[in-house]
C-alpha cells in the first residue's frame, strides 16, 4: 500500500508495522462507509491500549471533498487519499467498502467486501485474532 496523506505526505503500510490495523477502503459517496465510520471510532476507543489503528484509504476523491465529509463526520483514525484508485484493485477489491483485518506482523487475518457490523460479533471474534497478538 503506497497512499498520500492528507499532510501531503506519502504513507505506506509499513508505517504502520508492529500494530494491529484495520485497512478500509472506503469514499465519502458510499452510505455503508458513512455508517462505518462511527463505529471505527468506537473501536479506537475501545482497543486503544492494544494499539489498534484504522487506516482507512479514501478511493480516487479530490482531497478537499475528503476534508469536508471529515468536517461533519469526524474520524479518529488516518485517512490516505488513493487518487489513481489503483490500491483498491491491488488487494483484491470489487466494492466500498472493502476492509482488512492486518495483524502486527503485517498478515491478512480476515477481509470483508460491503457493509460490516463492527461492533457486532462476527468482526469482534477477527478482530480478537489480531488484537490478542
Amino acid at each position: 500500500l503506497k497512499a498520500l496523506a492528507l499532510d501531503g505526505n506519502r504513507r505506506s503500510l509499513s508505517d504502520f508495522a508492529g500494530t494491529p490495523l484495520i485497512l478500509n477502503f472506503w469514499a465519502t459517496y458510499c452510505a455503508p462507509c458513512r455508517l462505518e465510520i462511527p463505529q471505527f471510532n468506537q473501536l479506537l476507543v475501545r482497543h486503544q491500549a492494544r494499539g489498534l489503528r484504522v487506516l482507512a484509504v479514501n478511493h480516487g476523491e479530490m482531497p478537499a471533498r475528503v476534508l469536508q465529509f471529515l468536517q461533519a463526520v469526524p474520524f479518529h483514525g488516518d485517512v490516505l487519499l488513493d487518487r489513481s484508485q489503483t490500491q483498491l484493485p491491488a488487494w483484491g477489491g470489487m466494492a466500498l467498502p472493502t476492509s482488512f483485518v492486518i495483524d502486527a506482523q503485517g498478515r491478512v487475518r480476515f477481509w470483508h467486501m460491503g457493509e460490516i457490523d463492527w461492533l457486532g460479533a462476527d468482526a469482534q471474534a477477527a478482530l480478537q485474532t489480531v488484537l490478542q497478538g
